[in-house]
């Protein structure tokens, strides 16, 4: 890890290795955390991770339309567009977690 004005710089494989982690499922605070950078970091390295992708499929020839990265607009979604379904994801689980455990209260009472 580099230094660059007071702050690390990770290596752009580390950087694709955190943003695959993401993109398959992984919290981004939580990696965030475990690496010592900003959430907002997070989703950047999901953007590099998911151009990389793509690239490397291109050069390939097998590259076929993405439509599932897409916004509705056609362009690739931005940071705060993927941290707001992040964080709908997120209020799922926990709404659904918390049902559970409110039915399991009610139950034993």
């Amino acid at each position: 890890m580099a230094e660059t004005k007071g702050r690390a710089r990770y290596p752009e494989d580390v950087m694709l290795k955190v943003g695959k982690l993401f993109d398959e499922g992984g919290n981004a605070v939580a990696l965030a955390m475990e690496y010592g950078v900003k959430d907002k970091t997070i989703y950047n390295w999901r953007l590099k991770y998911l151009k990389h992708k793509r690239s490397a499929a291109a050069k390939k020839g097998t590259a076929k339309r993405q439509t599932v990265n897409k916004s509705p607009n056609g362009k690739s979604p931005s940071v705060q567009d993927l941290r707001s379904a992040d964080l709908e994801t997120e209020n799922q689980r926990l709404r659904a977690e918390l049902s559970k455990r409110l039915l399991e209260d009610f139950l034993k009472a």
